[in-house]
């Protein structure tokens, strides 16, 4: 029994690899998100949709942060209760007293225990910003996001524009050309690190369908 308890222990050291790669792909996108709130335009100048924008990256931001520090901790505290259970008494010859054993266990279960919290907390707020911020984007997504950007886009529609050869129907070419704005565009800001596929998608059809020469700036229904 207590063989089949130590190989269970051992296996559960997958657990820290998976977590290792999941912190990793966290920072990752912390990064990214941090660049995104960093490029944002201001609100006030920007409007609503702007705001509410800036406020997803940034809950998205302290998700992003509980999610690793939660996984830092299962990192830290397997390990540690694995060798303060089984490493630690085989090398000394036995923990001296009961207690000393108990007294080498709590630390890593603590620290389990506050991964947990984490986790659970991290949860929560995923929830307030999925059901509370995410659902007071504008509809018109597309249109919102690109507003503030239009001046910019144009400028990346002009340097990505090439003669045209002839060879392909003129429309095409168009579509073609705003599709590189878009990529280029959205692979800047990354906004898929805080828009769900569907809202991201709908600010890249939008660029993709070469509808940005029709925006106005100051459009006040966006502000």
């Amino acid at each position: 029994v207590q063989t089949l308890l130590d190989a269970t222990a051992y296996a559960g050291l997958l657990t820290v690899f998976a977590a290792v790669m999941a912190v990793q792909f966290l920072v990752r996108k912390m990064m990214h998100l941090m660049s995104l709130n960093r490029r944002l335009p201001t609100w006030n100048l920007a409007g609503k949709s702007m705001r509410y924008m800036r406020d997803a990256t940034r809950v998205q931001l302290l998700v992003s942060f509980l999610r690793i520090a939660a996984n830092v901790c299962a990192i830290i505290a397997l390990p540690w209760s694995i060798y303060v259970g089984d490493v630690e008494p085989e090398i000394s010859g036995g923990c001296k007293s009961k207690q000393q054993c108990v007294e080498g266990i709590n630390g890593s279960v603590w620290l389990a225990a506050l991964g947990v919290c984490f986790a659970v907390l991290s949860v929560f707020v995923f929830f307030y910003m999925e059901y509370r911020i995410r659902y007071n984007f504008d509809p018109a997504l597309g249109v919102a996001v690109c507003v503030p950007f239009r001046d910019y886009l144009m400028d990346l529609y002009h340097s990505f524009r090439a003669p045209s050869l002839g060879v392909e129907a003129p429309d095409k070419e168009e579509k073609e050309c705003w599709g590189f704005v878009a990529r280029h565009f959205l692979r800047a800001y990354r906004f898929d690190t805080v828009l769900a596929a569907d809202r991201f998608g709908t600010i890249f059809s939008f660029i993709q369908g070469g509808n940005v020469p029709s925006l106005d700036k100051d459009d006040s229904s966006y502000k």
